[in-house]
This record gives structure tokens, sequence and C-alpha cells, in this order.
């Protein structure tokens, strides 16, 4: 099971973090995704509350907003050694944890001026852009991809063990017409039709909607009845009518 942890500020990124948790929580199952590790119990060196958080961490995400770098009485929070976001910083890159820095809407990564020396090889990480608006969800599909190569490409069978995953339906076997419908020989574009009847059902995860589907496809296929068979006009043309598709 993969384990990543969330490191952001509350004050600069509390809103999206929690979308974005939800969305790995989805993806990877909600006891593989790790956030809130500063909200330290009172009386714990949090240096080692940090530590151990990160103990069995595959992956960091740092959530990057506007006022990331944070301030306190004119300084910056991040050149505060006691700055939990850097610290959970520190500790990955100590013990070579892949970082992957996320920029919120328009943020840029901060440069190696606006960081402490024992992060300024952060500067230099490629980050991954996340709208909160429109581009949401094709933002955060190309972060769970790009996490699923990290990790192993384990996201399904994780996320499997908290809620039940979606049925994996086979193919619709399809039965040759009975003989009181028998597909008249020569009918064109049997194959097409056949080809879109199979893509259309698998198309279908309600078993009710499929069957209804069905037979509604059944009472108006082209091979039942009159309307799908094949003749000669009086040019002595051989011809094909259509049926209620056509």
């Amino acid at each position: 099971m993969p384990h990543i942890t969330v490191s952001y500020r509350r004050a600069d990124s509390d809103a999206i973090t929690g979308r974005i948790f939800d969305r790995l929580a989805l993806h990877y199952g909600k006891q593989s995704v790790f956030r809130d590790i500063d909200n330290i119990p009172p009386g714990i060196d949090f240096r080692k509350f940090i530590n151990d958080a990160l103990q069995e961490t595959d992956v960091l995400l740092v959530v990057i907003g506007p006022r990331w770098l944070g301030s306190r009485g004119g300084q910056a929070r991040i050149d505060d050694e006691s700055d939990p976001v850097r610290i959970e910083i520190e500790t990955a890159i100590g013990r070579s944890i892949p970082i992957i820095p996320l920029l919120i809407a328009n943020t840029r990564m901060p440069n190696t001026s606006q960081l402490p020396e024992t992060l300024k090889a952060f500067a230099f990480l490629n980050a991954l852009r996340i709208d909160p608006g429109q581009d949401f969800d094709h933002h955060t599909d190309r972060l769970i991809r790009a996490m699923d190569r990290l990790v192993g490409g384990t996201g399904q069978a994780n996320a499997a063990a908290d809620e039940p995953a979606l049925e994996r339906k086979p193919m619709l076997a399809l039965t040759e017409p009975s003989a009181a419908r028998a597909e008249p020989e020569g009918v064109p574009h049997r194959r097409q039709l056949r080809e879109v009847w199979r893509n259309i059902t698998l198309a279908f995860a309600d078993k009710k909607r499929e069957a209804a589907f069905m037979d509604f496809y059944r009472s108006h296929s082209y091979w039942q009845g009159p309307t799908g068979a094949s003749h000669r006009g009086g040019n002595g043309v051989s011809r094909f009518v259509l049926g209620p598709y056509g």
C-alpha cells in the first residue's frame, strides 16, 4: 500500500488541499493518504512527530499557494528553523523521498533567494499546476498518473480496501438470430452494425438500463420483419430497405 503525505499551510491552501486529498483518497484509499501532520499533540516534539510521520512515506506532495512562504512578525515562516512545513521538506530531502510541488492557480515556485540553505534544492524541482477551477479534474488526473509511476501504479487495488470496486462487465455474447428472425443473406453493413451493438452494450454498467435497451433494440432491429428484407425492384436490381435506424 503506498503512503502519500500532503504538506500545506492551513492559512494558504486549506480548501484546495481538502479537494486534492479527497481525489487521492478515492484513487489510493483513505489509509494511504496523510495530511495535517502539523496538528501535533501537546507536549510532543514536533521534529520527532514529523520524522515518524514521514518514516514510510513514498512521496511528499507540497501544496504551494500565494501565501506559502508565510509571514510572522515581518519574517517569512519558511526561514524559521522550527517551521513544520520547512521541517517536512528538509526531512524528505534528507531521506531522498520523492517530492512533488503542487502550484495552486498562478502561484510560482519560490526561487533560491526566498528559501533557506537547506531548502534551496527544492526550488529546482519540477512542479505540477493545480487549477482550483474548471481544470481541476484534468490536473489532478495528471498528478495521479505521475504518482502511479512513482508508487508502482497500485492505486486501484488499494482503493478497493475502502470501497467496492466497480463491477467489470464482460462483453455480451451475440447469439445468432433465430430461424423466425433469420438475417437475410447479403444484408450490407452487418459487421458494422454488430460492432456498434457490442460497443453500445459495453457502455451500460446498469443492468436495468442494459436490459431495457436490449429489448428496444431487438424490437426495432434491422433484421426483424419485412423492413430488413432484401428484394428486387422492378428493374431487376437488388436493393435493401433500411429499418427504422436508416
